[in-house]
């Protein structure tokens, strides 16, 4: 088969629309060189890219400091080890060349098997060192079990970055000399885009694991160098298609062009094509534009970090990208070719937020003894796993910050600051199999909850659709499910971001879109609220409505009873109201601990806090709902938080006045837990369930 005709079989993979596959074939068949061919291939990706995806967002955190969030979700091709450091670098490196220092980041293993072993535990253990290396703590993760997802693993990573001042790239101006920096190429193609390229042309690959998250650390360090003596106008990462795409994005933002000789290009093996080189997706590589004058300095930099480096060309007055190959071959490719792919707005028209359905009745679930239902939940695939990875991760950790912070959202302090940074990450597959655009929805309210009872104030939301089993046919529902994130941020008043889908073509006829939601709110001081009990005797108050029935919840899984595919009631004005009130209680200081009532329901909350401190709780259940529906549903807008008897006359009258639905559910105990005055043993042997 012909390299085209190979291509047109796979370029479904690459999710572009139909009217854009066409005339990319069509200019494709006009050109007889490799490299024409490939420039027009990724002339094409990158416009789709930048129709779908907005630019980097930010926000401000204050005293002129401002914090951006990059979450992208990817499949692993059966090697979660090797894409999900991959993942991290992409993250890491579109933030850093953007001025933004990487401070925190959140990991997440999805997968439909609830095995954990040797190999996964491996990849674990290296990707906690690779960034310790890059030296960004990870402060969430954990393993999510769907038995209804794709074979495969997938993962979803998020970094957080902070930068002083707006603004750190400046305009390009013809002449200027163009550098890469960084490792050496090799043949390395890890997106689906590079895929379809390697697979059509026969590139050789040369797929190796990124391990050296001190190299990559080394260069960050290098880049701050360089933009603090204002030695770069502007440079861009080499991730999806390489050192090609990345001279194209520099050609469009400042409608300049970019001369590229490979022959200079470092190179790590011997004998690759001039179309691999341009294509390589080799990690930690960036590409960077000088100030004329001032490239001896440049130079001088890079070698006081002992960072391998070239120059390879230089900005073009005219609007192209200029190759020449290694073997004297030449191409010139006009950007504004790139107009021949740009289509209309999949979906632009306002949307209505959906409603959820009120179900008045009560359900009754006794069939099983409450010592049962304990024992399913607490045993359930989906909680064992999380706290083995973060076991993972904290045995590898020497010291800073780990996965045990005591707050329910991932917690890294900036003491320069006196802030914190919280971050928290949603992706629900049960709720997103009923509904997605309702699971969306609640999905921003739990991560928005986790923040809020982390003491923080959210202040950025991005939205990554992960997708199964999708054709182009299915991009409108994509596209609608971002309206739809847009607008509940704006309700939240938070600044929103839509980042870039992730697609997994798939011969089933069946579809899956699983949004995966993160928040970056920030703590105003060093010290965020805790999730954890404090001290015996304090008081425990339940926030919110408890659920009324085990729809969708651990224990109706753990039971095997036939799932209700329905999603409870969830008012959104109320959750709102919910976490002004939480935040208000904070910083009166009024809250001794906070914690949002996710999967497990309150039970499950209530042992996540007390296992840290070894404390326990005597509560009491509402006479009126099943113990086992009052205790493992898992209705949203919930949360448990504790008070010190000296506050709770002032927590009482503020709650009232706030006019929030609250109940008393017991106080924290030595150790004991005690439910409707019945013992069910101690906090240190119900925490063994969960291992």
């Amino acid at each position: 088969m012909t390299p085209l005709k190979s291509l047109k079989v796979l370029l479904s993979e690459v999710q572009l629309a139909d009217a854009t596959q066409e005339k990319l074939m069509q200019l494709m068949a006009e050109q007889e060189d490799e490299l024409a061919r490939i420039s027009i291939f990724t002339l094409a990706i990158q416009t789709t890219i930048e129709r779908t995806t907005p630019p980097l967002s930010y926000c401000s955190i204050g005293n002129g400091w401002y914090a951006s969030l990059q979450q992208s979700v990817a499949f692993s091709n059966g090697k979660p080890l090797v894409d999900g450091l991959e993942r991290i670098s992409d993250g890491f490196w579109h933030l850093a060349v953007n001025g933004f220092k990487p401070t925190a980041y959140a990991h997440w293993l999805v997968t439909s098997d609830a095995a954990i072993n040797t190999a996964t535990s491996d990849a674990t253990l290296t990707l906690s060192q690779f960034t310790q290396g890059l030296g960004i703590p990870m402060v969430e993760g954990g393993v999510i079990i769907s038995s209804d997802l794709d074979a495969e693993p997938f993962v979803s990573s998020t970094v957080v970055g902070v930068r002083k001042g707006i603004e750190c790239k400046r305009p390009l101006v013809a002449g200027q000399r163009v550098f890469m920096f960084g490792d050496t190429t090799l043949p390395e193609f890890y997106s689906k885009e590079a895929g379809v390229l390697a697979r059509s042309f026969s590139f050789k690959s040369q797929a190796v694991s990124a391990s050296k998250g001190l190299f990559a650390k080394q260069i960050d360090f290098a880049l701050g160098d360089l933009f603090r003596a204002d030695l770069i106008e502007d440079v861009e990462p080499l991730t999806t298609l390489g050192l090609l795409r990345a001279a194209i994005v520099l050609s469009k933002r400042w409608r300049l062009g970019v001369s590229l000789d490979l022959a200079k290009v470092l190179k790590g093996v011997a004998g690759c094509s001039s179309s691999e080189i341009l294509v390589s997706e080799t990690l930690n590589r960036l590409l960077a534009v000088c100030p004329a004058g001032k490239e001896a300095i440049f130079e001088a930099v890079l070698e006081k970090w002992d960072i391998p480096y070239a120059c390879i060309g230089e900005v073009l007055s005219e609007e192209v990208v200029s190759v020449k190959g290694l073997k004297g071959e030449s191409l010139e490719v006009s950007i504004d070719l790139s107009k021949e792919f740009e289509s209309e707005e999949l979906y632009s028209e306002k949307i209505s937020l959906p409603t959820f359905v009120k179900h008045d009745f009560i359900e009754d679930s006794d069939d099983i003894e409450l010592k049962e239902a304990i024992e399913l939940t607490l045993s359930s695939s989906s909680f064992a796993p999380k706290l083995w990875f973060k076991e993972q991760f904290d045995q590898s950790l020497h010291g800073g910050p780990n996965l045990s912070n005591p707050s329910d959202a991932g917690i890294n302090i900036l003491r320069s600051l006196n802030k914190s940074i919280a971050i928290a990450q949603v992706l629900n597959p049960r709720l997103s199999q009923i509904d997605q655009e309702r699971a969306l929805i609640l999905n921003f309210a739990e991560a928005t909850r986790k923040v809020i009872c982390s003491g923080a104030v959210p202040l950025q939301a991005t939205f990554v659709p992960a997708v199964f089993g999708c054709n182009a046919a299915h991009l409108n529902i994509v596209a609608r499910l971002s309206q739809v994130f847009e607008t509940v941020a704006t309700k939240w008043g938070v600044i929103a971001s839509s980042q870039m889908a992730f697609i997994k073509e798939s011969d089933n006829e069946n579809y899956e879109i699983l949004p995966s939601i993160a928040v970056l709110g920030i703590v105003d001081g060093p010290s965020p609220l805790a999730r954890t009990f404090m001290e015996k005797g304090d008081m425990i108050y339940l926030l919110g409505n408890p659920a009324l029935s085990l729809s969708g919840s651990e224990l109706e899984k753990s039971l095997g009873l036939e799932q209700k595919h329905e999603l409870p009631f969830f008012d959104i004005n109320q959750e709102f109201s919910l976490q002004k009130a939480i935040h208000k209680l904070f910083h009166l200081g009024i809250l001794s601990s906070a914690h949002s009532v996710g999967r497990g329901g309150i039970f499950t909350s209530l042992i996540e806090c007390g296992h840290a401190n070894g404390l326990g709780f005597d509560i009491t259940t509402d006479s009126e709902i099943s113990p086992n529906v009052f205790l493992f549903g898992e209705a949203p807008g919930m949360a448990v938080v504790t008070v010190t008897p000296a506050r709770e006359v002032q927590f009482i009258d503020f709650m009232v006045a706030q006019k929030q639905n609250f109940r008393t559910l017991g106080h924290v105990t030595k150790a004991e837990v005690r439910i409707d005055d019945i013992s069910y043993g101690f906090i240190y042997d119900l925490r063994k369930l969960f291992v």
